[in-house]
């Protein structure tokens, strides 16, 4: 709101030493404001983890701060061509922030933070530009070869995992005398190689799925598409 009363009343009515002083008083407390917003923010971060969306409100405040400190020389300097430099600046702004790869931002911040902060439920959520910073070739291999030895599972005992959410979720379910006795020897197997599932093995199936839904033409290709594919390739 103060952004846009400032530019109003530059642009709608003619200058005065009053008028202009009570400007930059407002452009320069919307700046002070601005700081201080970011400021808390970063706390909340601090605190919370980062996530696309506080990412992408810090870079609005940055920009807020920018276009109020351009719209202070404009006040200071009347042949300052303010408009061209803010929508000209805006543009840059812009395509600054859709090509620096902020999933990837985001994913690397909360990998570092590590414990509670690598959400997997929120990691998922993510674009493919997230997967180099959380998975390595290693924990891929491992996927696959997990995945492997599952899909064979699933054949041998003549199952699609239909009963795999069961046992994860009932340590008893499979056990002779309780629940799922039928499945005994099938539940014991699935119990001993989960002792060896991957890590991040949600959000390497959440990222396939992802990517296999993208249509792969020339058309289509970008960078992290192409580095996403290239390690999460455990076929």
């Amino acid at each position: 709101i103060n952004m846009i009363i400032v530019e109003v009343m530059i642009y709608l009515f003619n200058k005065n030493r009053l008028m202009q002083l009570l400007l930059i008083v407002i452009s320069l407390c919307t700046i002070v404001m601005t700081c201080s917003s970011t400021m808390r923010m970063l706390m909340y971060i601090d605190m919370y983890a980062m996530t696309f969306l506080r990412l992408t409100v810090l870079w609005t405040l940055a920009g807020i701060a920018w276009v109020m400190a351009f719209l202070t020389v404009k006040l200071a300097a009347d042949r300052f061509p303010a408009a061209k430099v803010i929508l000209g600046g805006a543009a840059i702004w812009y395509l600054v922030f859709v090509f620096c790869r902020p999933g990837q931002f985001v994913a690397r911040y909360d990998m570092n933070m590590g414990g509670d902060f690598a959400d997997e439920d929120y990691l998922e959520q993510l674009s493919l530009d997230s997967v180099p910073e959380v998975i390595t070739e290693q924990e891929a291999a491992d996927y696959g070869k997990y995945s492997r030895e599952l899909d064979s599972l699933h054949v041998r005992y003549d199952t699609d995992g239909f009963d795999d959410d069961i046992i994860d979720a009932d340590p008893d379910y499979g056990k002779i005398g309780h629940e799922g006795e039928g499945n005994h020897e099938y539940a014991v197997r699935y119990r001993k190689l989960c002792a060896v599932r991957p890590v991040h093995y949600e959000y390497i199936k959440a990222m396939k799925e992802k990517l296999a839904k993208t249509d792969s033409t020339w058309r289509t290709w970008n960078l992290s598409r192409s580095r996403a594919a290239k390690l999460l390739d455990t076929d």
